[in-house]
């Protein structure tokens, strides 16, 4: 049995051994996920995570967000309603195929011209044909997304083999069971050439904004408040080291000590944040969680302004990782500092989602920074906010309302 897919616009490919990624700095894009089938999280996440090796055997890594149909939280709703980039991806799993469509089809994808695009995988479906192969619904339904994202990523006809080819089959699956389904070091190249397109999109916006107001330096001031009532010292030692990191991707700190009952009282600029080292954290936050950022109005559109450190798991991790609090503390405002600015998450670098020994070691030795891209978007947004102008997700600049 062969199930046709199909594309609206676009395509790729794969096959043993073949598309290994050069040795070059990894290209990231941003999944949105809209789950309206209900899928179980633990298919999900298989789901999502065999997609994510197929694309980094391409060379490229994956953000996924999801964006659930009920109630968000204000961040998660931010996140979700940012117009789409150049380099994001919305990904739909319908219960059943959109009206009209081919009954034999398990997905579907559809470009934007702009760049971004909307992919869907046909969950219902997806869990018959799995049934009907006998393999798991997981694996058939990272097949399907895998190969909408691809037509997302490259354009033009089905492959004969590997992921692009147009027909899903017992054996394409059998050889994603492996890890053996993937991309064609070709279309590999494809891909990393279209995506870094993109992100040279981000490079002409900070031109722009540097050539139309002769602006080049990124400034922000972080303004403090130490309610942990952590030692002065660590605080700037902590201060120094994540300054450190900014400075690497060239934009300058201000660091304002506003601890004091009626410091800092005046309104906050338009390059300027509230960084809260305290003990406790956002409802619904996880135990585990380091740092987190917030909406000071749920209502803004011009995205968070505050960010905190739960002081308590930097001690939970000075007694896990025997090391000082300073670093831990110091990494802990970066990360957070990238997020206010629109950094996402990474596998890598100061914005890989969890700090371990391994990561603190690299941070102390000045080594754990923002990729190129990273800096590039984070340093045209500091000084984008600066002038009072907006960096939208494709590069383009406009003034704020």
């Amino acid at each position: 049995m062969t199930v046709r897919w199909e594309a609206l616009m676009l395509t790729m490919l794969a096959w043993p051994g073949l598309a290994q990624p050069e040795r070059t700095e990894r290209l990231r894009i941003g999944i949105r996920v809209i789950d309206q089938a209900g899928v179980s999280p633990k298919v999900m996440q298989q789901a999502t995570q065999e997609v994510s090796y197929i694309l980094h055997q391409a060379g490229v890594e994956a953000d996924w967000l999801d964006c659930p149909l009920g109630e968000q939280s204000p961040e998660t709703w931010r996140l979700c309603s940012q117009r789409l980039g150049p380099m994001d991806f919305w990904l739909k799993l319908p219960i059943h195929q959109l009206p009209g469509a081919d009954p034999d089809k398990l997905g579907a994808a559809l470009l934007e011209k702009s760049g971004g695009g909307v992919g869907y995988a046909y969950y219902r479906d997806i869990e018959k044909a799995a049934r009907d192969w006998d393999c798991d619904t997981s694996l058939a339904l990272a097949a399907v997304m895998a190969h909408e994202i691809g037509h997302l990523l490259l354009g033009g006809a089905h492959s004969r083999t590997g992921i692009m080819s147009a027909g899903l089959s017992s054996h394409s699956l059998a050889l994603a069971k492996q890890g053996l389904l993937r991309f064609t070091p070709a279309q590999a190249r494809m891909i990393r050439s279209n995506l870094s397109e993109s992100a040279q999109r981000a490079r002409r916006a900070l031109a722009a904004i540097a050539g139309a107001r002769g602006e080049t330096a990124a400034r922000i001031t972080a303004r403090v408040v130490n309610s942990a009532k952590v030692e002065e010292r660590t605080v700037a030692e902590a201060e120094e080291q994540a300054g450190h990191v900014m400075a690497k991707a060239g934009i300058g700190v201000v660091w304002q000590d506003c601890s004091a009952v009626g410091a800092c009282a005046s309104e906050l600029g338009r390059s300027e944040f509230w960084i809260h080292v305290a003990n406790w954290k956002p409802a619904g936050k996880t135990v585990e969680m380091l740092g987190f950022t917030a909406l000071l109005d749920p209502d803004s559109a011009q995205g968070p302004y505050l960010a905190g450190v739960y002081y308590p798991m930097v001690k939970q991790m000075v007694s896990e990782f025997l090391i000082d609090e300073a670093p831990i503390l110091g990494a802990a405002i970066a990360h957070e500092i990238g997020h206010l600015l629109g950094a996402r998450h990474s596998l890598n670098g100061i914005m890989r989602p969890q700090f371990n020994p391994r990561s603190m070691v690299e941070f102390s030795g000045g080594g754990l920074l923002f990729s190129e891209d990273q800096a590039v978007r984070i340093r045209a947004s500091a000084i984008a906010r600066n002038l009072g102008l907006e960096l939208s997700g494709n590069g383009s600049v406009r003034h704020r309302q």
